[in-house]
Protein backbone atom coordinates (compact mmCIF):
# COMPACT_ATOMS: atom_id res chain seq x y z
CA UNK A 1 0.00 0.00 0.00
CA UNK A 2 1.37 3.33 -0.69
CA UNK A 3 2.05 6.00 1.98
CA UNK A 4 3.04 10.15 2.11
CA UNK A 5 4.08 12.22 4.82
CA UNK A 6 2.76 15.17 5.75
CA UNK A 7 4.08 17.44 8.84
CA UNK A 8 5.98 14.03 9.65
CA UNK A 9 2.91 12.00 9.79
CA UNK A 10 2.56 8.54 7.34
CA UNK A 11 -0.67 8.26 5.50
CA UNK A 12 -2.30 6.21 3.74
CA UNK A 13 -3.67 7.20 0.11
CA UNK A 14 -7.36 7.31 1.38
CA UNK A 15 -6.30 9.59 4.05
CA UNK A 16 -4.67 11.53 1.81
CA UNK A 17 -7.51 12.04 -0.16
CA UNK A 18 -9.78 12.73 2.85
CA UNK A 19 -7.22 15.28 4.19
CA UNK A 20 -7.31 17.01 0.90
CA UNK A 21 -11.05 17.12 1.15
CA UNK A 22 -11.05 18.60 4.44
CA UNK A 23 -9.26 21.32 3.18
CA UNK A 24 -10.94 21.63 -0.35
CA UNK A 25 -13.94 22.15 1.95
CA UNK A 26 -12.70 24.42 4.57
CA UNK A 27 -11.53 26.67 2.06
CA UNK A 28 -15.11 26.32 -0.28
CA UNK A 29 -17.29 27.48 2.99
CA UNK A 30 -15.54 30.73 3.20
CA UNK A 31 -13.26 29.98 5.62
CA UNK A 32 -10.74 33.26 4.68
CA UNK A 33 -6.95 32.48 3.98
CA UNK A 34 -5.87 34.88 6.57
CA UNK A 35 -7.60 32.46 9.41
CA UNK A 36 -7.59 29.24 8.01
CA UNK A 37 -6.00 26.53 9.46
CA UNK A 38 -7.14 22.30 9.11
CA UNK A 39 -7.36 20.06 12.12
CA UNK A 40 -7.40 16.92 11.85
CA UNK A 41 -6.26 13.62 13.72
CA UNK A 42 -4.22 10.41 12.17
CA UNK A 43 -4.39 7.41 13.85
CA UNK A 44 -0.95 5.89 14.45
CA UNK A 45 -1.61 2.03 13.21
CA UNK A 46 -4.59 2.34 10.67
CA UNK A 47 -3.83 5.85 9.38
CA UNK A 48 -7.28 6.72 9.14
CA UNK A 49 -7.90 10.63 9.36
CA UNK A 50 -10.70 12.49 12.40
CA UNK A 51 -11.22 15.63 11.16
CA UNK A 52 -11.56 17.76 14.64
CA UNK A 53 -11.06 21.52 15.79
CA UNK A 54 -8.26 21.09 17.84
CA UNK A 55 -5.32 18.87 18.09
CA UNK A 56 -6.21 18.44 21.87
CA UNK A 57 -9.63 16.35 20.61
CA UNK A 58 -6.75 14.06 19.10
CA UNK A 59 -6.77 10.53 21.06
CA UNK A 60 -3.80 8.63 23.12
CA UNK A 61 -3.64 6.58 19.63
CA UNK A 62 -3.60 9.46 17.38
CA UNK A 63 -1.28 11.90 16.39
CA UNK A 64 -2.22 15.52 15.27
CA UNK A 65 -2.08 17.07 11.77
CA UNK A 66 -2.88 20.10 10.40
CA UNK A 67 -2.43 22.89 7.46
CA UNK A 68 -1.85 26.15 9.50
CA UNK A 69 -2.16 29.64 7.81
CA UNK A 70 -0.90 30.47 4.37
CA UNK A 71 0.47 33.76 3.27
CA UNK A 72 -0.87 37.15 4.46
CA UNK A 73 -0.96 39.62 1.64
CA UNK A 74 -1.25 43.88 2.30
CA UNK A 75 -1.85 46.56 -0.29
CA UNK A 76 -1.82 49.90 1.05
CA UNK A 77 -1.18 53.74 -0.51
CA UNK A 78 1.50 55.84 1.51
CA UNK A 79 0.77 59.82 1.14
CA UNK A 80 3.72 62.14 -0.61
CA UNK A 81 5.76 63.09 2.50
CA UNK A 82 4.61 60.53 4.58
CA UNK A 83 6.17 57.18 6.21
CA UNK A 84 3.68 54.31 7.42
CA UNK A 85 4.62 50.56 9.00
CA UNK A 86 3.34 48.11 6.15
CA UNK A 87 4.76 44.77 7.89
CA UNK A 88 5.21 45.13 11.77
CA UNK A 89 7.82 42.96 13.89
CA UNK A 90 5.37 40.28 15.21
CA UNK A 91 4.08 39.45 11.47
CA UNK A 92 7.45 39.07 10.20
CA UNK A 93 9.32 37.78 13.30
CA UNK A 94 10.76 40.55 14.44
CA UNK A 95 11.47 42.07 10.98
CA UNK A 96 9.56 45.77 10.46
CA UNK A 97 9.15 46.90 7.22
CA UNK A 98 8.12 50.55 6.55
CA UNK A 99 7.15 52.59 3.66
CA UNK A 100 8.35 56.32 3.02
CA UNK A 101 6.80 57.98 -0.01
CA UNK A 102 9.02 61.47 -0.41
CA UNK A 103 10.17 62.38 -4.27
CA UNK A 104 11.24 58.68 -4.39
CA UNK A 105 9.67 55.31 -3.35
CA UNK A 106 11.56 54.09 -0.78
CA UNK A 107 11.70 50.47 1.41
CA UNK A 108 13.14 49.94 4.50
CA UNK A 109 13.09 46.66 6.33
CA UNK A 110 14.98 46.64 9.94
CA UNK A 111 15.25 45.62 13.42
CA UNK A 112 15.73 46.32 16.76
CA UNK A 113 19.45 47.98 17.08
CA UNK A 114 20.38 45.92 20.04
CA UNK A 115 22.72 43.14 21.42
CA UNK A 116 21.86 39.66 19.47
CA UNK A 117 19.71 41.48 16.85
CA UNK A 118 20.57 41.04 13.38
CA UNK A 119 18.70 41.30 10.39
CA UNK A 120 19.26 37.81 8.26
CA UNK A 121 17.99 37.81 4.45
CA UNK A 122 18.78 36.03 1.12
CA UNK A 123 17.43 36.76 -1.98
CA UNK A 124 17.21 39.89 -4.17
CA UNK A 125 16.21 43.60 -4.75
CA UNK A 126 15.47 45.91 -7.28
CA UNK A 127 15.74 50.05 -7.58
CA UNK A 128 13.86 51.08 -10.93
CA UNK A 129 14.94 47.71 -12.92
CA UNK A 130 18.30 47.42 -11.38
CA UNK A 131 18.40 43.96 -9.35
CA UNK A 132 20.96 42.93 -6.85
CA UNK A 133 21.46 40.54 -4.28
CA UNK A 134 20.18 42.09 -0.81
CA UNK A 135 22.63 41.88 1.83
CA UNK A 136 22.87 39.72 4.81
CA UNK A 137 23.41 39.92 8.48
CA UNK A 138 22.79 43.83 9.02
CA UNK A 139 20.61 45.75 11.26
CA UNK A 140 18.61 47.12 8.22
CA UNK A 141 18.39 47.56 4.79
CA UNK A 142 16.83 50.69 2.85
CA UNK A 143 16.01 51.06 -0.83
CA UNK A 144 14.99 53.64 -2.77
CA UNK A 145 13.84 54.67 -6.37
CA UNK A 146 12.38 56.91 -8.82
CA UNK A 147 9.50 54.78 -9.79
CA UNK A 148 9.54 51.57 -7.88
CA UNK A 149 11.37 49.19 -5.72
CA UNK A 150 11.25 45.76 -4.67
CA UNK A 151 12.24 43.08 -2.35
CA UNK A 152 12.16 39.24 -2.58
CA UNK A 153 13.92 37.60 0.35
CA UNK A 154 13.37 35.57 3.06
CA UNK A 155 13.89 37.58 6.37
CA UNK A 156 13.90 36.97 9.79
CA UNK A 157 15.78 38.92 13.33
CA UNK A 158 18.42 36.26 14.41
CA UNK A 159 17.31 36.94 18.02
CA UNK A 160 13.58 36.55 17.54
CA UNK A 161 12.26 33.67 15.00
CA UNK A 162 12.51 31.57 12.32
CA UNK A 163 12.73 32.39 8.35
CA UNK A 164 9.95 34.36 6.69
CA UNK A 165 9.11 34.50 3.01
CA UNK A 166 8.52 38.19 1.97
CA UNK A 167 8.09 39.69 -1.30
CA UNK A 168 7.66 43.92 -0.86
CA UNK A 169 6.79 46.09 -3.91
CA UNK A 170 6.68 50.13 -3.78
CA UNK A 171 5.55 52.03 -6.96
CA UNK A 172 5.28 56.13 -7.17
CA UNK A 173 1.81 56.33 -8.39
CA UNK A 174 -0.20 58.97 -10.55
CA UNK A 175 0.17 62.92 -10.46
CA UNK A 176 -0.22 63.06 -6.25
CA UNK A 177 3.09 61.51 -5.92
CA UNK A 178 1.62 59.23 -3.63
CA UNK A 179 3.46 55.65 -3.33
CA UNK A 180 1.52 52.57 -3.44
CA UNK A 181 2.71 49.44 -1.59
CA UNK A 182 1.43 45.75 -1.72
CA UNK A 183 3.28 42.76 -0.61
CA UNK A 184 2.53 38.90 0.87
CA UNK A 185 4.61 36.89 3.62
CA UNK A 186 4.69 33.36 3.56
CA UNK A 187 5.35 32.47 7.56
CA UNK A 188 7.80 29.28 7.71
CA UNK A 189 6.41 26.40 9.59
Amino acid sequence: MMKWRLGGQTMDIKTSIAFAIMVALSLVFGVPASSFAAVGCVHDVTGVLRIVTSPSDCRPSESPIGVGSPATSFTTTVAQGSTSTLVDSTTLNGVTVTGRCEARVNLKFSVPAADGHSLLMSGTRSEDGLVEAAPTDITSIEISGRVFVNINVIAADSAVGPFARIDVNGLKTGPSGDCSYFGMIIPSS
